[in-house]
């Protein structure tokens, strides 16, 4: 099945039945509950803030390092 076969599927059943199809959304409680989780969970993170100049100079020297492997790559 290619990719338009499946959205044409998902569009039948979709305009069928009303809704998306049960499947689709039937674990969306359990979603949610992670969601939530994950959510509370970044808010008590007590890891001190991140300084913008900080991840700036990380960033820097990380992309300085891809680009010498991407470089290193072609010769």
């Amino acid at each position: 099945m290619d990719l338009t076969d499946a959205v044409r599927i998902l569009l039948t059943r979709t305009a069928n039945e009303g809704a998306l199809p049960l499947e689709l959304v039937s674990h969306s409680e359990a979603y949610d509950a992670w969601f939530r989780a994950k959510v509370l969970q970044a808010l008590e993170d007590t890891r001190p803030d991140v300084d913008d100049a900080d991840a700036d100079a990380h960033f820097r020297v990380r992309r300085a390092a891809a680009l010498r492997k991407a470089m290193a790559g072609d010769r």
